[in-house]
């Protein structure tokens, strides 16, 4: 046997896989504290140059994300408010792939602060998109984040027109991008905490995972989600008018408009009666739905150790 270890809330989850097997790992990407002190240190001297902080997130962020970014901005040691998008002078995300935006980036925030559930459902019906046809010349600084899956701040990319965002991309793309093809088991975390927490996470997560499946893929996802802030009620019938916060879109989209469909099955805390409406199955013991797969189903397997930051495409595609 094999013992593979995959994150899960505040700790890990051991997990013994079949021997011999090709076994591939899409390992976390992880930096040395002194890579994050390095991307603190440039962070710090982008921010000391106001003498008022004003932040504003981008509207599809929860409150879990808002966090990790606040820690984030407390480690400079400089103060900040948070404020509305027409009062502040900065905008301020973590750079990654998302399933609807293409790109989550800070460049986004101009055009989402106003009525950004509208704005959201139409991005979602309209399908693959590029964000900078998207960007609205605020007159702000605009901050991209690019963390690992420790997570630590790797690195920091900004400009007051939009044009980071080209740097940001080809950065996060060539270091956190798939870079092998998907064999017939892929047994992937949604990276632990604070991300698994995150419905929108979880939802975001099933949707790369479905994308990076082939058809006759299997897929496992282990992940926490929190779902006290969501009436789980309204999965029963849900639809566009139903949704009152930006995160509940990517219920709308998975349930909607994602017409990808593979065999997924979940380890986690979200209930089975819930996690269905996602089109998934949840397992109680993960080993012992592994070793009730046929044996053809195991001798290739693919560990993805952090969904959440994963680009789910080859490296160059």
């Amino acid at each position: 046997m094999v013992e593979v270890w995959l994150s899960y809330k505040d700790t890990e989850l051991p997990l013994m896989l079949p021997d011999p097997i090709d076994l591939k790992i899409s390992p976390k990407t992880l930096v040395p504290e002194v890579r994050e002190a390095e991307a603190i240190k440039k962070l710090y001297k982008i921010l000391k140059e106001y003498s008022e902080i004003k932040i504003c997130f981008n509207p599809i962020v929860d409150e879990f994300e808002r966090n990790y970014i606040r820690g984030i901005l407390n480690k400079t040691g400089l103060s900040f408010q948070e404020s509305n998008c027409g009062d502040a002078n900065i905008y301020i995300d973590v750079f990654r792939y998302d399933p609807i935006l293409n790109f989550k980036s800070s460049i986004w925030i101009g055009y989402l602060h106003d009525k950004p559930v509208d704005k959201l459902i139409k991005l979602c019906d309209e399908g693959d998109i590029d964000p900078k046809k998207y960007f609205v010349d605020m007159d702000k600084l605009y901050i991209d984040l690019i963390v690992d899956g420790g997570p630590r701040l790797v690195n920091v990319f900004t400009s007051t027109d939009g044009s980071h965002y080209d740097d940001a991309l080809k950065y996060y793309s060539s270091k956190w991008c798939l870079r092998v093809d998907p064999p017939p088991l892929v047994i992937s975390s949604v990276g632990g905490a604070p991300w698994d927490s995150s419905i929108y996470s979880i939802v975001s997560s099933i949707i790369k995972l479905k994308n990076i499946l082939r058809e006759d893929s299997i897929g496992v996802l282990v992940g926490d989600g929190v779902i006290k802030t969501f009436d789980p009620t309204k999965l029963k019938s849900f639809k566009a008018e139903y949704i009152e916060k930006p995160y509940e879109i990517y219920l709308y989209y998975l349930l909607e408009k994602s017409t990808v469909h593979r065999a997924i099955v979940y380890y986690g805390s979200i209930p089975g009666s819930i996690i269905k409406y996602f089109g998934v199955k949840r397992v109680k013991d993960l080993e012992s739905y592994i070793n009730s797969l046929p044996m053809r189903r195991k001798r290739d397997i693919l560990v993805i150790e952090d969904l959440t930051f994963l680009y789910p495409y080859r490296c160059g595609e």
